[in-house]
């Protein structure tokens, strides 16, 4: 009787362990990027599925925290170096733009002005010196 119970208990123990996996905290995908995108992918797959689903809110939480620790970790060095190749820039493209030839003429922005003769009459008319 004694060896029946046991195997009762055993079996109820078993039941109540199998009834489905937990799923996986937003640490454990953080620390494992294979399973977080695969994970992001199946979300991303059936929407209305990962909706409901707590393990894909989990995967957007740690993709949250990943970026944010990606945020945070900007080299300084890198950001000023950057900046003062920005800045050679500008001004190497100033000094390029100052040193260009004058644009061409164009017809359509220049004056207009009114000859008081007509240009068959000037060439006629002699010039005295």
């Amino acid at each position: 009787m004694n060896r029946i119970a046991i195997v009762i208990v055993a079996l109820v123990a078993a039941a109540c362990g199998a009834s489905g996996t937990r799923p996986r905290s937003v640490a454990e995908l953080a620390d494992d990027p294979l399973v977080l995108q695969g994970l992001v992918e199946r979300c991303a797959a059936d929407p209305k599925a990962a909706a409901r689903d707590p393990e894909c809110l989990n995967a957007r939480l740690a993709l949250d925290r990943l970026g944010a620790a990606a945020d945070r970790e900007h080299d300084p060095e890198r950001d000023a170096e950057f900046a003062r190749e920005r800045e050679l820039r500008r001004q190497h493209e100033e000094r390029a733009r100052r040193g260009a030839a004058p644009p061409a003429f164009d017809p359509y922005s220049a004056p207009v002005t009114a000859d008081s003769q007509p240009a068959t009459a000037r060439a006629m008319t002699p010039t005295i010196e």
